[in-house]
């Protein structure tokens, strides 16, 4: 072979090499920027339904008690009795997912509800409950009002919502009319009473005040340095007949809101 030849064949190796090579480099880099992009992908994705997850126990733990303008220098909140850290506003958590509960089941278990100092949490308990303290922080006798706001709900998940408050010992449970305007049982078809006797009067929920607000409470009273213990339930009544699977992901977000009240 001459040597003309020679060159020839190994120049065209050197150049078969040579666009292997940068077709190689080519495929690598391609290889890079495609596993680049997915781990973007992935990192949006996993960011996103972090997002999501906090938006939803957000939305499912939505809950705070606040003392309105009217009533700030007023009154004040606060998880303990001795005011320790009195504030305006308290947040509530609770279980991220609410299951139907029945308050036959609740009752039942009150004094353990009234005896924890904020959100009332233990394993298997699917309502929130939670227990706390307004203050008259004045020398003077004042009137006030409780409003609970419905902020949002979503498919229809107020329609078997039952929500009690306790104000000291006086204890009242509101739900949503039955949709042919009737009221509601508080534990409907079971006979329910105010006392747990089964041969009592039924126990019947007090209507919603409106759409916006599940009860709008106007005239307490509270002294001079006066505290009211209050305890507030929220529970997804089993034995109601609008307690089916379409409201399966619903979400609610409520406020509790004291103020003065004035004639």
């Amino acid at each position: 072979m001459s040597k003309k030849v020679s060159d020839e064949i190994v120049s065209s190796e050197k150049f078969d090499y040579l666009i292997r090579n940068r077709d190689a480099r080519n495929a690598s880099r391609h290889r890079k920027l495609i596993i680049i992009l997915l781990i973007i992908i992935l990192l949006v994705l996993l960011l996103g339904g972090a997002a999501y997850a906090i938006v939803s126990m957000i939305q499912y733990n939505s809950f705070r008690a606040i003392v309105e303008q009217e009533g700030e220098n007023l009154f004040s909140l606060s998880y303990s009795p001795s005011f320790v850290d009195p504030t305006q506003t308290l947040s509530f958590g609770g279980p991220r997912y609410m299951d139907n509960s029945s308050f036959i089941d609740i009752y039942q278990n009150l004094p353990a509800i009234r005896s924890v100092e904020g959100s009332y949490v233990k394993d298997g308990v699917q309502y929130m409950a939670i227990t706390f303290y307004f203050k008259n922080i004045t020398e003077t006798t004042y009137r006030y009002r409780e409003m609970l706001l419905i902020e949002d709900a979503t498919k229809g998940i107020e329609e078997a919502l039952r929500m009690a408050i306790i104000r000291d010992d006086e204890i009242i449970v509101y739900g949503k009319n039955k949709p042919d305007g009737s009221r509601e049982e508080v534990v409907p078809g079971q006979n329910f009473s105010a006392d747990a006797n089964i041969d009592g009067p039924v126990w019947m929920c007090e209507p919603f005040y409106s759409s916006n607000y599940a009860f709008y409470n106007t005239g307490l009273t509270i002294p001079p340095q006066g505290v009211v213990k209050y305890s507030f339930i929220i529970w997804l009544e089993g034995w109601d007949a609008e307690c089916k699977d379409s409201i399966l992901g619903g979400t609610i977000k409520l406020e509790l809101q004291f103020s003065q009240w004035v004639d």
